[in-house]
């Protein structure tokens, strides 16, 4: 893939095929709660930006895929930044939680910080929740409380990014209606 990446002559597609090629390697083997690859994910949120949100920027889209990375596989910050530059994996790092905290500590570092990042990293955090919502995983792990938090989660990020993406946020705002109308009674 790193061949291929540097016999590109758009600087975008190669960026995007670096950030492809550390994906691969990256989530090689890491699973997701529902037991589905961790790099189908973040192929699904490139995707979603793609046809739901309309973007086109590889630099986006590079870190749409290595959005999880830093928290779900080995990779240093070094290695995103090197493949991706430093403005990707500044967007990277922000939407990385810290697993070294309580999940409800980061969750709620997540909230608080959410309103001050680049309009980028809100639209990979939107599509990201989106897949999450849509996918399964939500349903097929999840209790009835952690589906009520994460439904709240997901309205007060959208909340913070109201305007930044009105496609991906009524797909969003659609989504949770849906989860809650599938909820067992």
């Amino acid at each position: 893939m790193s061949a291929l990446a540097a016999m590109c002559n758009d600087a975008g597609l190669r960026l995007y095929l670096r950030a492809l090629d550390l994906a691969i390697r990256g989530y090689a083997g890491r699973t997701r709660k529902d037991g589905k690859p961790v790099l189908f994910h973040a192929l699904t949120v490139v995707e979603i930006l793609r046809e739901v949100a309309g973007i086109s920027d590889y630099r986006v889209l590079a870190v749409a895929l290595l959005h999880d990375i830093l928290e779900e596989s080995l990779t240093k910050y070094e290695e995103v930044e090197s493949a991706i530059g430093a403005s990707g994996a500044r967007l990277v790092a922000a939407l990385t939680e810290d697993k070294r905290l309580p999940k409800s500590e980061r969750k709620s570092l997540l909230i608080k910080s959410f309103g001050g990042l680049p309009a980028d990293a809100k639209i990979v955090k939107l599509a990201d929740r989106l897949d999450n919502v849509t996918n399964g995983w939500l349903r097929t792990s999840a209790d009835p409380a952690t589906l009520h938090r994460y439904r709240a989660e997901c309205q007060e990020l959208l909340r913070q990014a109201e305007g930044v993406c009105p496609n991906l946020e009524k797909a969003l705002e659609q989504a949770i209606r849906n989860s809650l109308s599938e909820e067992p009674s």
